[in-house]
């Protein structure tokens, strides 16, 4: 169990520090690590840099999402996350 939590915290370091690299100015932009894994398909590990002048129109769009989730906790996490990969594809 001990190692788990180490593999996992090195891995959570090894992200932290890829996002680091990148030229991020703080003031004006919020920055995301994205990384899915899958059996099937490859997606490289992605930087998504947000303005922060959308973030109304961000919160907009995440709310009108939620609204056309269904109630199963489970499928709306897939449904997302296949939405997600096909976008960073």
């Amino acid at each position: 169990m001990l190692y788990e939590k180490f593999k996992e915290m090195i891995l959570d370091l090894d992200s932290l520090t890829n996002i680091s690299k990148a030229d991020i100015d703080e003031s004006n932009e919020d920055v995301i690590g994205v990384k899915i894994d899958t059996f099937f398909s490859t997606i490289n590990p992605k930087i998504v840099r947000v303005p922060k002048k959308k973030a109304e129109e961000i919160e907009q769009l995440k709310l009108a999402l939620k609204k056309k989730l269904g109630t199963d906790k489970t499928s709306n996490i897939a449904a997302v996350l296949n939405l997600l990969k096909e976008l960073l594809q």
